[in-house]
């Protein structure tokens, strides 16, 4: 059976505004939101939102990832 394929989308607010921004150009400082088929992603702690606390990179079994920010809930 072959598995559905996700349209993800990444938003990044610059400028006042939020832009679509490719994941693997994400970047130290980014306040970024993960859209996956039209509707946000929310973590574990019920954050939609996130800020960058180590810009892209390949990891383990060459996934791509980011370190976010520690945010008090």
């Amino acid at each position: 059976m072959k598995s559905k394929e996700v349209n993800r989308v990444v938003r990044v607010f610059q400028n006042g505004a939020w832009v679509v921004k490719p994941f693997d150009e994400l970047q130290k400082g980014d306040k970024f939101q993960i859209f996956d088929d039209g509707v946000q992603y929310i973590d574990s702690f019920g954050r939609i939102e996130w800020t960058v606390r180590k810009s892209a990179q390949v990891g383990k079994q060459d996934l791509l990832y980011v370190e976010v920010e520690e945010e008090t809930l």
